[in-house]
């Protein structure tokens, strides 16, 4: 209950996101998720020209862990997102898969 608060708190504090639209997200199933979250991973280390070897050295990660990510077979945690997007030169919310109320 607190990580969803958390959450809560952030994504209207941090991105103006309204209570439905966090509803309607949460609502969504989290296989949809992880599948959206690793084709922006992918896009986004696709578009720095980087392998999924030298991403996976560079965040101390296996080939196999980061590949799962990107093809969405996996759930990733917060702080692996992070090592991610700091190996891309990003802000992690740059991978999260964009929002909507449908």
């Amino acid at each position: 209950m607190v990580r969803l608060q958390f959450c809560r708190s952030f994504l209207e504090l941090h991105l103006k996101i309204s209570t439905p639209v966090f509803s309607a997200f949460l609502m969504s199933s989290k296989r949809n998720f992880t599948i959206e979250l690793g084709k922006r991973l992918r896009l986004v280390r696709s578009s720095k020209k980087i392998s999924i070897e030298d991403l996976a050295n560079q965040s101390d990660m296996t080939y196999s862990q980061v590949s799962r990510i990107e093809l969405g077979k996996i759930n990733t945690t917060v702080y692996t997102l992070y090592k991610l997007s700091k190996s891309l030169n990003v802000h992690p919310i740059e991978i999260l898969p964009v929002l909507t109320n449908n």
